[in-house]
């Protein structure tokens, strides 16, 4: 430790993580495993409850808080906020202005960039991208993504999908003419029809 690092460890422990506490006001933050998980420079910073271990790594002005659990390969950086109860693993990378919050799930390749938001009881997993101003959305057995010229609610229980203002099962979709829809909405019902737990294949308002 050098004198320009801006936090140390508290010397408290909780199941092999340590906790840290900021060097310049005494603060205390959250737990991490080791140094390598939240970079000594910058304004990145782990509060509270927050777990980020394994190969994961917070930095830049990232925030990580609340109850939020951070592991595996992930990224989180530039201004991007992990917070409340959210899960986010793999090789995940969150960043730019994205926030992932309340009980959601990222698990995989997934990127989430941009002013995206995913929260509620969202799950994102596998290769997909949220980015722009698109929303993914979770409660209960419904799931909604906004921010797009086409909004997507799916609901799990039917296995029905509304794409605008139209409501068809996931195997009438299938059916319908590809070319009436924009190519996110396309992964977005292929994804789902497979059953490959790739919920969202690629969202974004800019397509």
């Amino acid at each position: 430790m050098t004198s320009e690092n801006k936090y140390e460890f508290t010397g408290e422990t909780k199941g092999g993580l340590k906790q840290i506490r900021r060097i310049s006001d005494g603060v205390i933050g959250g737990w991490i495993q080791s140094e390598y998980n939240l970079s000594q420079y910058g304004n990145a910073w782990v509060y509270g409850y927050a777990r980020v271990h394994g190969n994961a790594r917070v930095y830049g002005y990232a925030q990580v808080y609340g109850n939020a659990w951070v592991h595996g390969d992930v990224r989180v950086y530039g201004y991007a906020q992990v917070y409340g109860n959210a899960w986010v693993h793999g090789d995940t990378r969150v960043y730019g202005n994205a926030q992932v919050y309340g009980n959601a799930q990222v698990n995989g390749n997934v990127q989430v960039h941009g002013n995206a938001r995913v929260y509620g009881y969202a799950q994102v997993y596998g290769n997909a991208w949220v980015h722009g101003n698109a929303q993914v959305h979770g409660v209960g057995d419904c799931w909604s993504v906004s921010g797009l010229e086409c909004p997507i609610t799916y609901t799990k229980s039917d296995r029905c999908l509304n794409i605008g203002c139209q409501r068809k099962t996931l195997e009438e979709w299938m059916q319908y003419d590809g070319n009436e829809l924009p190519p996110h909405v396309i992964g977005f019902i292929v994804a789902l029809a497979k059953g490959a737990g790739v919920w969202l294949k690629k969202v974004s308002d800019d397509e």
